[in-house]
């Protein structure tokens, strides 16, 4: 690995700031979607190797499900790692690893709970996508969270 941050270390740190966004939860066995607002105050540190992204997921306006990732590159400097915490105790067993595709950056993981997919859609400056997807085999999908967030303030 290099001694000071790299291009690849510049594309994470577009996902820093302060992000609100507009999430469609759809729980599985659920009739009915389930819409939340939720927040996001990212910033890079450690030298601007890693993302640190603390989310909160509101409802009535209180926090009702909060999460902190870690978000950097792998030892071979080529794929991005997200570390995911959160207050339903998920505890990782291995970062998702993935990689940017242009504007795009895929990230899955294998774990206890089958295969998970996070894509986030970059779309300018000030705005991304999110989606959260679930699948027992790796092939067929679920979607569990679509999410679009517009940045509120930027933080380094």
């Amino acid at each position: 690995m290099t001694e000071s941050a790299t291009e690849k270390h510049a594309a994470i740190a577009r996902l820093a700031g302060h992000w609100q966004g507009e999430e469609t939860m759809h729980p599985p066995g659920a009739e009915e979607p389930v819409h939340v607002t939720s927040v996001i105050q990212s910033r890079m540190e450690l030298g601007g190797w890693f993302l640190f992204m603390g989310y909160a997921q509101l409802q009535d306006g209180s926090p009702s499900y909060t999460a902190h990732g870690v978000m950097g590159l792998d030892h071979s400097g080529d794929k991005v790692t997200l570390y995911w915490f959160d207050s339903q105790g998920w505890n990782p067993q291995q970062p998702f690893v993935g990689e940017w595709d242009g504007d795009t950056l895929q990230l899955s993981v294998v774990s206890d709970n089958g295969h998970d997919r996070l894509t986030y859609v970059l779309q300018g400056p000030d705005q991304y996508t999110t989606k959260v997807e679930n699948s027992a085999d790796g092939s067929h999908w679920n979607t569990l969270i679509e999410g679009t967030y517009r940045r509120t303030d930027t933080v380094g």
